[in-house]
């Protein structure tokens, strides 16, 4: 059956000097990969991209990982699909600009970043502040399983204060990385809007 289709919540851009730095926001690297949505009822995983297309079928290692990381949950997780070349999925913050195209190939390693969950059980958490959901995410994360979670191809996204925001500029942009991401920390989660609470900017960088 096809689970209830959560649309995302959306980015404004804004320009370098726009993005906050005062501690009502954090800061994420922004990951260049396919937005998705992950929904995992039991041992069902459906994974579903922003405009609403089934994309299960192309990321086998993902929904078998999801079974294993949220074992005995029922999630909804708004995330990024990416994958890495040269593949190093080690640390996100750290990682040269990935190929979008190499997700297209189903031999290809995929890797998911949530960063969000919309829903767990029969309870929406949309509602909750950013903040909230995020340490329901942390904890989640910390839950005992059976595999190392720092090989698993399912990692939560690293969040900042956005007080450091000057000295996260000089990180991301030394590390290629391919923007930052701002998100006010009371902010509900609000499908298919695009407001001042959640903001990306996006470095012009060569690629290689």
């Amino acid at each position: 059956m096809k689970p209830n289709l959560i649309r995302p919540m959306l980015l404004t851009p804004v320009t370098e000097a726009r993005l906050p730095s005062d501690s009502n926001f954090i800061l994420e690297p922004k990951l260049d990969g396919w937005r998705a949505i992950v929904y995992k009822q039991g041992d069902e995983v459906r994974i579903f991209s922003r405009e609403q297309s089934e994309m299960t079928g192309y990321y086998p290692q993902v929904v078998s990982e999801s079974v294993t990381c949220f074992r005995g949950l029922s999630l909804v997780l708004d995330g990024e699909l990416v994958t890495f070349d040269p593949p190093d999925p080690s640390n996100p913050g750290q990682l040269p600009r990935q190929n979008r195209n190499l997700l297209r190939r189903r031999n290809q390693p995929v890797y998911f970043y949530p960063f969000d969950i919309l829903r767990i059980g029969g309870t929406s958490a949309m509602r909750s502040s950013l903040d909230s959901r995020r340490e329901l995410l942390g904890e989640i994360f910390q839950l005992p399983i059976d595999a190392p979670r720092n090989l698993l191809h399912i990692q939560q996204v690293e969040a900042f204060d956005a007080t450091k925001k000057e000295e996260l500029l000089e990180v991301a942009k030394k590390g290629g990385w391919e923007g930052l991401v701002a998100k006010r920390r009371a902010s509900p989660y609000q499908p298919n809007y695009r407001g001042r609470d959640w903001l990306k900017h996006r470095f012009k960088l060569p690629r290689s």
